[in-house]
């Protein structure tokens, strides 16, 4: 599976079963640990021999690129060896990934590691040490405090025929900081700063719950999904042309395509075909 706005060659090979979004065939065991990319490929190293990939980490890794669409967390690392690998093999390695990757989003690891990931992502709410009106209090406190340090320090070093009016103005300043009126805007900006930021968690809150959902197992088919139908009759042989010293399809229609179809197709057909059939099979089991 493609996680949405991925921008990598890999989109749809690697970033399938990296990612956790594709599958193979069901893993026998369920509660696998997450050191499940120890699959191994025809070439006799395993995937993340291949890639260069830390077992022990790839899979908790993935999750928020899955979750969330981002679709960033592991590609970077794994683009240059996934490219060096003979077309023909890709294929395979991308199938025996999402195998293992498979294994691991159905183990109890994964639970685990995704109950951590989604209480890390919990918004915070806003925490006050002070009421409203201590705030007030604080600030003009500090404001009384500055202009008396501006009469010591700043007003002697002023000409003397200047130290009046400089003099004036601290007054008047000290008595707006003393009029009721203007302390009693002060206090509704900060009732009112407040209130936006309360509004402002719950908002978050409610992203948190959509994004990260107790059951993330919607989510993932989801992402199936958009896979699928992202990749649903890409013409492998559309015709690329020169422009420029870069490669354009010849065909504006495919031309005007989203870089992700365009990433899957120069994935390769084999590399597509082995991420849609663990797709498929993850996805029927979903469901």
């Amino acid at each position: 599976m493609v996680c949405a706005g991925l921008r990598s060659l890999l989109a749809v090979g690697v970033a399938v079963a990296v990612r956790g979004c594709g599958s193979g065939d069901k893993s026998p065991d369920s509660t696998a640990p997450s050191t499940t990319l120890d699959a191994h490929s025809e070439s006799g190293k395993s995937v993340a021999q291949q890639l260069g990939l830390d077992e022990r980490t790839a899979g908790p890794q993935s999750i928020d690129a899955v979750i969330s669409g981002s679709g960033y967390s592991l590609i970077g690392g794994i683009i240059t060896p996934f490219k060096a690998l003979p077309l023909d093999a890709r294929g395979g390695v991308v199938h025996a990934l999402a195998k293992g990757m498979r294994s691991y989003y159905q183990s109890s690891a994964f639970k685990q590691d995704y109950l951590t990931l989604r209480a890390q992502r919990k918004p915070v709410p806003p925490e006050y040490e002070r009421t409203p009106q201590q705030e007030l209090d604080a600030a003009l406190a500090a404001d009384r405090k500055q202009l008396q340090e501006a009469r010591t320090s700043v007003l002697p070093m002023l000409p003397e025929n200047s130290r009046a009016e400089v003099e004036e103005s601290y007054k008047q300043n000290e008595k707006m900081l003393a009029d009721p009126e203007m302390q009693k805007y002060r206090l509704m900006g900060i009732e009112a700063e407040r209130q936006q930021r309360q509004a402002d968690f719950e908002s978050a809150l409610q992203k948190w719950k959509d994004t990260y959902p107790e059951d993330p197992q919607p989510i993932i088919a989801r992402r199936l999904t958009e896979f699928l139908a992202l990749t649903e009759g890409i013409d492998f042989d559309a015709k690329l042309v020169d422009a420029g010293g870069k490669k354009k399809f010849a065909n504006p229609e495919y031309e005007g395509k989203s870089w992700d179809w365009k990433w899957s197709f120069r994935a390769g057909k084999d590399s597509v075909s082995a991420a849609r059939d663990v797709a498929k099979s993850w996805l029927s089991d979903i469901e």
